[in-house]
């Protein structure tokens, strides 16, 4: 639309919209009814001569332009902000969509403007993908706590984020040592190492260090078992030897810690019980693997009944799972 020449009008703020305006300037300014090219000063809206539509605020502008190639908003301070103003508390929806069986894209370009990121949605599937150049991945998330999809299909998460987990060790994944072992015994539909009473039966066993283990952070064992007697005031007491190990180190070596957890009977006769060890060592970030000796200390507790274990469990703590090691 050429601007050929210029008018100011005198519009009441009370108009709302171009329309408004223009039916307004209709019905007052009957000589300027047929104007192709006008401008509206009060309200800062004007037609510019290069296929340009500007809308003014003091110094700040909107500027929707077409080049003959592509469609262009631009503006010159702030955030571009699309929010409807129907109702009381609506939902803004941002609709794109393709002509006729064409779909709706949406791209986000980096820096450079050599990679970006595409969005789309194809036969009913939803499409995220970085493309350009040389795109590496796409990150969902913030900027330390995020899952990152690789170009070649590698899924990690990164972050802060910790996940507590239980490493479960059931009775048959042990064994009793040469001296003094704690007997094998059926036990329901299971099998349980039973511990004697007055005496140190034991068992040893090895777990390997998961690969998604945070290891700055010290691990916990606990130990399930269960007793017969229903006398809640007998207690058990439990003695945990350990060793952490890496590659080419000496598995013969002595325990590098021994701790030791009180743990009581319940009511219930032959019910599950948990003891908690108490804090353990945090490993080297080389360790790969944990070796330990249980003992039921049986002639320095008060319980006067066999202990029966059911199984060993290491907690560690996890914040990159998934991550590829």
């Amino acid at each position: 639309m050429t601007l050929d020449r210029q008018y100011n009008w005198n519009l009441p703020f009370t108009l709302k919209t171009i329309e408004d305006c223009l039916q307004y300037i209709k019905d007052h300014y009957a000589e300027h009814q047929e104007e192709s090219a006008m401008r509206i000063t009060d309200f800062n809206i004007f037609h510019e001569t290069m296929g340009a539509f500007t809308i003014k605020q003091n110094s700040d502008t909107i500027v929707i332009s077409h080049d003959g190639t592509n469609g262009y908003v631009k503006w010159s301070d702030g955030n571009f902000i699309l929010m409807t103003d129907e109702g009381v508390n609506t939902n803004s929806t941002l609709d794109v969509r393709g002509k006729g069986t064409g779909v709706g894209q949406i791209i986000v370009l980096d820096e450079d403007e050599q990679e970006w990121l595409f969005l789309s949605c194809v036969n009913g599937v939803g499409i995220i993908r970085a493309n350009g150049a040389a795109p590496t991945e796409v990150r969902i998330g913030g900027d330390t706590d995020y899952v990152s999809f690789e170009q070649d299909g590698e899924i990690n998460l990164a972050g802060t984020a910790r996940v507590i987990r239980d490493l479960w060790i059931a009775a048959d994944g042990v064994r009793g040592p040469t001296t003094k072992p704690a007997t094998w015994k059926e036990w329901g539909i299971t099998g349980v190492w039973e511990f004697s009473d007055s005496t140190d039966d034991t068992i040893v066993g090895a777990v390997k260090f998961p690969n998604d283990m945070d290891m700055t952070v010290a691990p916990a064992c606990c130990v399930g078992w269960s007793t017969n007697t229903a006398v809640v005031t007998e207690t058990a007491r439990w003695q945990l030897e350990y060793l952490y190990t890496q590659l080419g180190e000496d598995t013969t070596a002595a325990a590098q810690a021994t701790i030791t957890v009180d743990s009581d009977a319940v009511a219930q006769a032959d019910g599950l019980i948990i003891a908690a060890f108490p804090a353990m060592d945090i490993p080297n970030a080389a360790d790969v693997c944990m070796h330990f000796r249980l003992k039921r200390l049986g002639a320095v507790d008060d319980l006067t009944d066999t202990a029966e274990m059911h199984g060993f469990v290491m907690q560690y703590t996890s914040n990159k799972l998934g991550t590829a090691t």
